[in-house]
């Protein structure tokens, strides 16, 4: 039986680590900003788009024409209100599935296996959201969780958009392992030694493209001016 076509539009770190996984499933076609024939497209059962949030609109308006309406178009950022808002806009008629893969190059690169994946449903019919489940929890061994793109944004905004500002000015400072590190000091190593490759776009789609991570920000810094105002206090 043959392979279903599945397109990947972005040729970024993320693309190369599901790449060689999903080719083991599917026939998979990777286009790059300026790669995209019109009769592959048309051809494509599944169209991953694997782009920046900054670029997602243009690559939307680009192919918009290209492809047939039977292609479930299926988006990866790591923020989901607004990029799935740019998908219904400017694809109406087709099936839409909002993925966030919690995992990436370093996290994934010994396997993804018991990874988790937010799956935000727009439209895809039952039968086939439940085909896609059954194949990331069975097939890739991922642990699946739903939510509304609204709920997995308010919570990205305190487990991402927190979490990778810290990590950004840990990694900004360069701190040190010491032999006299602690536990609680380690993981701060960690946590620069995680978010210290991820690019800047990753970077700005995390921070700018969730409506409410400068929130969480703003509190968050607002606290720690109160903890140094305390300090002098004393």
């Amino acid at each position: 039986m043959a392979k279903k076509r599945l397109g990947i539009i972005g040729r970024g770190s993320f693309t190369k680590l599901i790449q060689p996984i999903l080719e083991k499933y599917f026939d998979v076609i990777v286009f790059g900003r300026e790669e995209k024939d019109i009769q592959t497209l048309q051809a494509l059962d599944y169209l991953i788009f694997s782009v920046p949030l900054g670029s997602l609109e243009d690559v939307c308006k680009e192919i918009r024409n290209k492809l047939s309406t039977k292609t479930i178009l299926i988006d990866v950022t790591s923020v989901k209100e607004i990029p799935l808002e740019i998908l219904k806009k400017y694809f109406p008629e087709f099936q839409i599935l909002g993925t966030h893969p919690i995992f990436g190059p370093q996290s994934g690169k010994n396997g993804v296996h018991d990874l988790p994946i937010v799956l935000c449903n727009v439209n895809l019919h039952d039968g086939l959201y439940n085909k896609v489940k059954a194949f990331l929890s069975k097939e890739l061994g991922l642990k699946v969780i739903e939510k509304t793109a609204e709920k997995h944004d308010e919570e990205m905004a305190y487990v991402q958009g927190l979490s990778h500002f810290i990590g950004r000015a840990l990694s900004i400072m360069q701190i040190e392992d010491y032999e006299t590190a602690t536990q609680s000091y380690k993981q701060l190593l960690n946590l620069q030694h995680l978010i210290g490759g991820d690019s800047w776009e990753l970077y700005k789609t995390i921070q700018k493209g969730n409506t409410k991570t400068k929130e969480i920000r703003k509190i968050f810094l607002e606290n720690l001016e109160k903890i140094e105002i305390d300090l002098d206090r004393d």
